[in-house]
């Protein structure tokens, strides 16, 4: 998925998430869903994220599509 070496000086980046008090049983959920996956959460929330988009971008797609049906075209 990655390249084995990486040019110059790319770096990544850190972005905190913050969890309400009323929420935060969540981190366990978020470390358990980790945990089966077998990776950590940057990489859980990354692969999420990948899913999402593509979900959504799939949602578009079909929106087109549905409104070529509709209007007769």
């Amino acid at each position: 998925m990655y390249p084995l070496t990486t040019a110059g000086n790319d770096v990544g980046k850190n972005i905190a998430v913050s969890f309400p008090f009323h929420e935060k049983h969540l981190i366990k959920d978020l470390d358990l869903l980790a945990h089966y996956d077998c990776v950590n959460r940057s990489a859980w929330i990354r692969k999420k994220i990948r899913e999402e988009k593509l979900k959504l971008k799939n949602q578009e797609s079909n929106v087109g599509t549905w409104g070529n049906i509709f209007s007769g075209n």
